[in-house]
């Protein structure tokens, strides 16, 4: 499932994901005094995160896409809500808990984006924090 979303295939990521999650509820304790342990808990915890991330880059995706979009004239005909739309979802990308490899991963593509397609939105201002 990981190497899927770093391959950018953030839909099969995230059927991947939901199956691991049904993997784990497999391990559940069905006692009622007895909880999941805490290894369990962070297993939880991480694909939950990463369905989270996978579902956030699927709409980088999509919007990304429109964000670049040129017109006839050879300029942007992307609305500044889309290009806004698109930063807020790199920023969540970058806020959602993951592994320090994918969190650098996930900067370099966001720092690209902002600086691509954001400029006229206050891009490139979130852009140098992250690169900072």
């Amino acid at each position: 499932a990981c190497s899927a979303l770093e391959r950018g295939n953030s839909k099969f990521a995230t059927a991947a994901f939901r199956g691991a999650l049904g993997q784990l509820v497999r391990y559940l304790p069905t006692g009622s005094e007895a909880g999941a342990s805490p290894a369990l808990r962070a297993r939880f915890e991480a694909v939950a995160a990463y369905i989270a991330l996978a579902a956030l880059l699927q709409d980088c995706e999509s919007l990304h896409a429109s964000a670049i979009a040129i017109g006839a004239c050879g300029v942007s005909i992307a609305s500044p809500e889309t290009v806004r739309k698109l930063c807020l979802r790199w920023a969540c990308v970058l806020r959602v808990a993951k592994a320090p490899k994918h969190t650098v991963h996930f900067a370099i593509q966001a720092m690209a984006s902002f600086f691509t397609c954001a400029q006229r939105v206050g891009g490139w201002v979130a852009a140098r924090r992250v690169a900072s």
